[in-house]
């Protein structure tokens, strides 16, 4: 995939920088007792590249003509965390408010025939309001999560959060000096793909949607974020621009290159799809087999992280990429009335995905 470097590290702004060959340590260290707001927002802009569609061998991707159609989407996730006590590179209690928590995609399409405006679809969570706190089980080598004592919720939003928003995966483990570059696992990264971890971000879908269809829809896709994201094959690597006054702080500049590539089998999703809706709306599942249903995902970025030297913790990160989606579906089908049918279809975007993140004390 051709890629164009969507951010560049300031390798030569020298006058800015604070260069330190004998080493740096930058490590994560917030004051016990501080608490700092933190903002996600993630979006994502991307077009239809290539559209194929074959039904019993007659291809209606050329009868249905050349359509247009982007995608755009944003998520925005706004905490506030209270380091109520802290140990070795981690907080070992935790308090965490969900202050905003949603998301809106819109999709535009056009082409030789009218097609009808989509509506947005935006989602929301329950979290929103709510405080989790996260208390080390050092033992266990794990988090637990709970409300605070007075505060009520509901057990089910706990599973899946994950307390890592401090992008702590992108430190160093020892100290370096300019120009030194390290590696990072690509599923360290979850605070970058998918902060906070398993939000329950449901679509709102108005009144007609009961809470037992909600739930059905919650159970479906409640693992797979977490299962996409550990398969992501590839390389992230950091490097260490410099050291640089910024507003009387020292603010250490990070470099971040990632290449990444996931192929995904939606095979057991979609099956679970379909006879969850006949089982929720009545009837019975035809006879489907799906002889392909695979998701690919590239993407290429770089980025910058400004980590506060002094105060232990991070101050802001840009990143941005180029990213390339498609989908190859072949399904055959078998009726009582119709017999059997074949359908063999694949879906291609590619657009840019850009993440910022801010803090404030």
């Amino acid at each position: 995939m051709t890629t164009s470097r969507v951010l560049a590290p300031a390798f030569g702004a020298g006058l800015l920088f604070t260069l330190t060959p004998a080493g740096e340590k930058v490590t994560f260290h917030p004051e016990s007792g501080s608490s700092l707001q933190k903002s996600f927002v993630i979006t994502g802009e991307y077009s239809l590249d290539q559209f194929d569609m074959v039904v019993d061998g007659q291809d209606l991707g050329a009868q249905l003509g050349s359509f247009e159609m982007t995608l755009d989407q944003e998520t925005k996730i706004e905490v506030t965390d209270n380091y109520a006590a802290l140990g070795e590179g981690r907080p070992t209690r935790l308090l965490r408010t969900f202050d905003a928590l949603g998301s809106t995609t819109k999709i535009t399409m056009s082409g030789p025939v009218e097609i009808p405006d989509q509506p947005e679809i935006k989602t929301t969570s329950e979290l929103e309001g709510k405080t989790v706190v996260f208390q080390w089980d050092e033992k266990k080598g794990v988090y637990e999560t709970s409300y605070p004592e007075g505060q009520e919720g509901e057990d089910k939003l706990l599973e899946g959060l994950h307390e890592d928003m401090d992008l702590r995966a992108l430190l160093p483990t020892s100290e370096v000096a300019a120009e030194d570059t390290w590696t990072v696992e690509l599923k360290e990264l979850q605070a970058l793909y998918m902060p906070g971890g398993d939000l329950s971000m449901l679509p709102d879908m108005g009144a007609e949607v009961d809470e037992e269809q909600m739930s059905m829809f919650r159970d479906m896709f409640k693992e797979f974020g977490t299962e996409f994201s550990d398969l992501f094959e590839g390389d992230c690597t950091c490097t260490l621009v410099g050291v640089r006054e910024e507003d009387g702080q020292r603010m250490a500049e990070i470099g971040i290159t990632i290449v990444a590539a996931a192929t995904v089998d939606l095979s057991e999703l979609i099956d679970k799809a379909i006879h969850a809706a006949m089982e929720q709306f009545g009837g019975e599942a035809p006879d489907i087999a799906l002889d392909q249903a695979d998701l690919n995902v590239d993407f290429e970025g770089h980025g910058t992280l400004l980590w506060d030297v002094k105060a232990g913790r991070a101050h802001s990160l840009s990143l941005a990429g180029d990213v390339t989606m498609s989908v190859e579906l072949g399904v055959s089908i078998e009726t009582e009335e119709d017999g059997s049918h074949a359908l063999e279809a694949s879906v291609e975007l590619s657009g840019t995905l850009q993440e910022e993140i801010g803090t404030k004390e």
